[in-house]
């Protein structure tokens, strides 16, 4: 759709350039109108064609000018805001944010990489505080059940032969078709691989990408499993300190310029929960565009509590160096397995053929029910619930916390994720913490151990997903015993 004119310029309007670019918005594309404007916008700062310190026209201008609404526009400006794209003051309107052009600081002196203690066996807990045990509303229950029993009466034609290496091609479809809309994420199936759960599929990401010995940035702290997946395939690991901006690309370049890829989760840092500034965003796809390779790890995205969900790094990528993963493990239950890589063009013949060498094709029992569940809306309305959820399962474990163990330990606010990050207070031990709760019966990880070389924060990590609020209340009640037994 060609925005039109509105046959007027109102005197207070306060940039010029919005009445010499033609936005594209198009009723036709699929996309809600304040997302393809809220990307459209964020496109042109990135490019610079919009630099920093420019003021945007006001909501009701730029509806009028456009032809859609004001809330249209208000909810693309809220999306743009929550990314720290821009930025509102009170009584002025609302401006591209101060630093999106560059990154002119020098690079922080880093550590030199040392050698994490390896990360423990995963436990299959299902008792507070152990994060990501999952929710599921009773409707969703029983709709997951009618979609069963629809499909596994028996054994189809298509389970009794040998499928596709990158799966079963009306789920890529549905899953092209949610990422495109959802995550603002560049796809179609084709690019689309299914795995069993995203560890699967960063390894095979691995094999496809990287040899014995290249040097790889990680974020530090990082993720445990994936820390371990890296040094599995012998790489020689570059930590890259994590700030209140995520990864800090200047420190990267410092560290190890030629590094031959990273491995991150800038939408919501795994353990820290903080999202990727767009200058670091921005940094990093221009290092990566001279061949190499950024794994993009969005694994809990979908629960954002305040506004919408933050796009995905991926979308931004022009030159095709972004691999992403995701995973329903999270966003269903665990025991799905059943995860997901966008591939880009270049890479999906190599994968496919990795792929087919290491386990042939992934699992089709439950194809044709994730396909219905996610095309008849049960997957969206599922999101929609347990983003309320889990938001009063937040609140109320903060509180919990706050009244049990206030004096202990700070609560780290967050709006997305499916876990609270709580500092200790100076001269509590995280690790022994943890091992006390164990004893108790309370499963908490310890923030210390992720880190590699960056100085180690005492933190617990706390999952709040999925338990009754009567559970997290007594979980709540016996960490602060705990705790001040260490008084």
């Amino acid at each position: 759709m060609t925005a039109r004119p509105s046959g007027r310029v109102a005197r207070d309007r306060p940039v010029s350039w919005i009445d010499l670019i033609d936005l594209g918005l198009d009723p036709d594309d699929g996309r809600p109108l304040f997302q393809q404007l809220h990307l459209s916008l964020r496109d042109l700062i990135a490019r610079r064609v919009v630099p920093a310190g420019t003021r945007l026209p006001a909501t009701r201008i730029l509806a009028d000018r456009l032809g859609v609404s004001r809330t249209t526009v208000v909810a693309a400006y809220d999306q743009l805001q929550a990314e720290g794209v821009v930025a509102g003051r009170v009584g002025a309107g609302t401006y591209v944010a101060a630093g999106i052009e560059a990154e002119d600081q020098p690079a922080a002196p880093a550590e030199s990489p040392g050698q994490a203690p390896a990360a423990p066996a995963w436990r299959g807990e299902t008792v507070p505080f152990a994060a990501g045990f999952c929710g599921m509303h009773p409707a969703t229950e029983r709709a997951w059940g009618r979609l069963v029993q629809r499909h596994l009466r028996g054994i189809g034609v298509r389970q009794r032969g040998y499928g596709d290496p990158m799966g079963h091609r009306p789920l890529r479809e549905a899953l092209a078709e949610y990422l495109r809309v959802s995550r603002s994420v560049a796809c179609d199936a084709d690019r689309i691989a299914i795995v069993s759960g995203s560890q699967q599929g960063l390894d095979l990401v691995l094999r496809a990408v990287v040899q014995a010995g290249d040097p790889a940035w990680i974020e530090d702290p990082c993720y445990p499993a994936a820390l371990a997946c890296l040094r599995q395939h012998q790489l020689r690991i570059v930590p890259v300190p994590v700030d209140g901006q995520g990864l800090d690309v200047a420190a990267g370049l410092a560290l190890q310029p030629e590094a031959r890829l990273l491995y991150c989760t800038p939408t919501h840092h795994y353990p820290l929960g903080v999202a990727m500034s767009l200058p670091r965003r921005l940094a990093l796809l221009d290092w990566a565009r001279d061949g190499r390779w950024v794994i993009e790890d969005d694994y809990d995205s979908e629960f954002r509590f305040s506004g919408r969900p933050l796009s995905a790094l991926q979308g931004l990528d022009r030159h095709g160096r972004v691999i992403y993963i995701g995973t329903l493990s999270k966003v269903l239950f665990p025991g799905l397995r059943v995860g997901y890589v966008v591939l880009p063009p270049d890479l999906v013949d190599r994968f496919a053929v990795i792929r087919n060498a290491a386990d042939r094709f992934p699992s089709t029992i439950l194809d044709d029910v994730l396909v219905d569940f996610i095309n008849e809306g049960h997957f969206t309305r599922h999101i929609r619930r347990m983003r309320q959820e889990y938001a009063e399962r937040r609140d109320r474990l903060t509180a919990a916390l706050t009244v049990e163990a206030g004096d202990d330990l700070t609560i780290i606010p967050v709006d997305r994720g499916m876990y609270l990050v709580a500092d200790l207070r100076p001269g509590l031990d995280d690790v022994a913490v943890a091992e006390a709760a164990r004893r108790r019966g309370v499963v908490v990880r310890p923030l210390s151990p992720m880190h590699i070389a960056a100085p180690p924060r005492r933190a617990l990590i706390l999952g709040f997903t999925g338990y009754p609020p009567q559970a997290l209340d007594a979980a709540a009640r016996t960490l602060g015993v705990v705790l001040r037994g260490f008084r």
